[in-house]
């Protein structure tokens, strides 16, 4: 009996100072500033997978699988990539990166 009275005797404690617990904290606001600036930017990326100066170059595929005209990534397929990115849509427009 005296067991049950001394659990029920500290859960009223642990609860109470639960209660009276208050959270402290350093924090303080930042004012942010209310003009937002947009950028927008665009890239072209030309990936050429066939012909004489390809860009993406099939490196490894499973067995017995075989990359034909009208399935050119076959799945678990893997190539390596280095296409270029322009300016513009035009292929020959002004390479910025790869």
């Amino acid at each position: 009996m005296e067991t049950i009275v001394f659990a029920c005797l500290l859960v009223i404690l642990t609860t109470t100072s639960l209660v009276k617990a208050k959270y402290y904290s350093n924090s303080h606001t930042i004012d942010v500033p209310t003009t937002i600036k947009e950028t927008h930017l665009h890239f072209y990326l030309h990936d050429t997978i066939s012909g004489d100066n390809p860009t993406a170059v099939l490196v490894a595929k499973p067995n017995n699988t075989v990359v034909q005209e009208g399935n050119p990534i076959p799945f678990g397929a893997v190539y390596v990539f280095d296409d270029p990115l322009t300016e513009g849509p035009d292929p020959n427009s002004t390479i910025i990166g790869n």
